[in-house]
């Protein structure tokens, strides 16, 4: 039996209905249920565990802190990765940033003993600081999942509002282009959008 173009996006519009209206129950099924208490506020992980969610909050504030402009909490990058290992991330690059949380967890305990939410600020700054050198200095073909929790920290704050609001420069209707002029007349980096 062959079907038309009419009939196939009619069975299309069933099946759709089916997939949402299940989401739909199961979420307000879910959602009968008491809030669970987190350390992590209102902001529930979907991808993550709550203690993965908050080594990465922790993690990324370490990278990125708050100085005189916004840090990566305040960006809410911690709650942009989740979401993007929730929805858009493979699996197996999933696995990879979970063992590059792992890494420095495993790393605290053999450099200070204690996990790395436990440390300190020097202490967190400390071993950051040598793990991206180590991740830096390593020239083989295998990717360091260290580097990239790393990177997608950055990347993620560097693409934020907060960060497009508050830190780079933004012109989103710019003139023309002039690519040999000093720093001093721009005064900021501009936001990469």
């Amino acid at each position: 039996m062959s079907l038309t173009r009419r009939e196939a996006l009619h069975q299309s519009g069933w099946i759709l209905a089916g997939v949402l209206s299940a989401g739909s129950i199961a979420s307000l099924v879910t959602g009968c249920g008491q809030p669970a208490t987190s350390s992590l506020g209102d902001w529930t992980p979907a991808a993550l565990s709550p203690d993965q969610a908050n080594l990465l909050a922790e993690l990324a504030e370490t990278i990125i802190p708050k100085t005189d402009t916004a840090g990566a909490k305040d960006a809410k990058v911690h709650e942009t990765i989740d979401d993007t290992l929730h929805l858009i991330v493979a699996d197996d690059e999933k696995q990879r940033f979970l063992a590059g949380l792992e890494m420095v967890d495993a790393e605290s305990q053999k450099q200070f003993g204690k996990k790395f939410t436990a440390l300190s600020a020097g202490d967190r700054e400390a071993l950051v600081q040598s793990m991206a050198d180590a991740a830096k200095q390593d020239t083989s073909d295998a990717s360091d999942p260290f580097k990239m929790v790393y990177q997608m920290v950055l990347f993620t704050y560097c693409t934020s509002e907060v960060a497009c609001k508050e830190v780079f420069k933004i012109d989103q209707i710019p003139g023309s282009y002039q690519g040999c002029i000093p720093f001093s007349e721009v005064g900021q980096v501009w936001a990469p959008i």
